[in-house]
């Protein structure tokens, strides 16, 4: 398996690399985000450090240090993280080694390596968090693990090379964005069989989520600058599009459910209200990675991938960069809060 230093997918799927981001942005403060305790957020480093591991790496929020630094494997480059809910237990998508990283975040440690036979891109956890869902692109499959015995129970050829992934509230219905297709295919959970898709949309779906009430699918249109939105319950219908610039990446929902974050190389962040699906910009510079939100809805988290080497952080209200945190990261990537560990 090729090992892989970049967000694009390798030349035999034919895709550009990235673009460069802009420069007519607000440089990043050192103070931290807040001066009390809000959970651990949760970065990886991609690529080795001295010590020949990748890391899951662990970010108080409040100080802008790293509180802890977890092997997950020799070259193993994660490139997604799933909490559970309590934040006890970390999932780790390695892409270079195939495996899905198991982490008990309190004792700080790897407890198991689950083989995937694929590479792996992303993965998510269904509500009940019995099962991870872990994409690939190279591959093209979907990997579905018990997250209880550990084992991958099916591998899904999905119809292109796919990245993001969601699982419906009841657990049934699995959504995944394929990326160079104009294609989000919802998926049996269970059986991995397919249900419907959704076309006419993002020509390059990299990212998907769902609204809090699961009405509203969003995706990530990579090369087309902007969010789809779906209804769920009409496949066929076109979606509407809200531009959001650059070439976006990652989504996040902001806890009432009314505010859309999406990352992109053109402006940084893009915050979409949900009711009028319009979009106002946060210019962060560089600006390509993954976002996590905090508890309260206050502020929103950018995993700095392209060359800062750290986690920017943003009060939500007015765009404004309140923290910079982690420094030092070899290409920070995956992100996720999680309780204080």
């Amino acid at each position: 398996m090729a090992r892989r230093t970049s967000r694009t997918l390798p030349t035999a799927l034919a895709v550009a690399a990235l673009v460069a981001t802009r420069s007519t942005a607000a440089h990043a403060s050192t103070t931290p985000m807040t001066s009390r305790t809000v959970g651990t957020l949760w970065t990886s480093d991609a690529t080795d450090s001295g010590d020949g591991q990748s890391h899951l790496v662990g970010i108080d929020p409040s100080t802008g240090k790293e509180s802890a630094r977890i092997g997950v494997g020799v070259e193993a480059e994660p490139w997604s993280i799933a909490l559970t809910r309590d934040g006890r237990t970390a999932y780790v998508a390695n892409f270079h080694n195939g495996t899905l990283g198991v982490v008990d975040t309190s004792a700080k440690k790897m407890t198991t390596a689950v083989p995937l036979g694929i590479d792996a891109d992303y993965v998510t956890l269904s509500g009940d968090q019995k099962h991870a869902y872990v994409t690939s692109m190279v591959a093209q499959k979907l990997a579905i693990v018990d997250t209880a015995t550990k084992q991958v129970v099916r591998t899904v050829t999905l119809p292109g090379p796919a990245e993001g992934a969601v699982v419906s509230a009841d657990g049934k219905t699995v959504y995944i964005g394929v990326y160079s297709r104009k294609d989000v295919v919802a998926l049996d959970a269970r059986t991995g069989a397919q249900q419907a898709v959704f076309s006419a949309g993002a020509p390059f779906a990299r990212r998907v989520r769902l609204s809090h009430d699961g009405k509203q699918l969003y995706a990530t249109d990579y090369y087309g600058g902007a969010v789809d939105v779906y209804n769920t319950s009409k496949p066929a219908q076109a979606p509407k599009k809200v531009a959001v610039g650059g070439r976006p990446l990652d989504l996040v929902l902001s806890p009432d459910g009314r505010t859309l974050y999406a990352s992109d190389t053109g402006s940084g962040v893009a915050a979409v209200d949900t009711r009028t699906l319009k979009a106002r910009q946060f210019v962060v510079t560089p600006s390509f990675g993954d976002l996590a939100v905090s508890k309260d809805g206050k502020s929103v988290y950018l995993a700095q991938y392209q060359s800062t080497g750290s986690v920017s952080a943003l009060a939500t209200g007015s765009g404004r960069v309140t923290g910079t945190l982690g420094h030092g990261l070899a290409y920070p990537n995956g992100l996720a809060l999680g309780p204080t560990s």
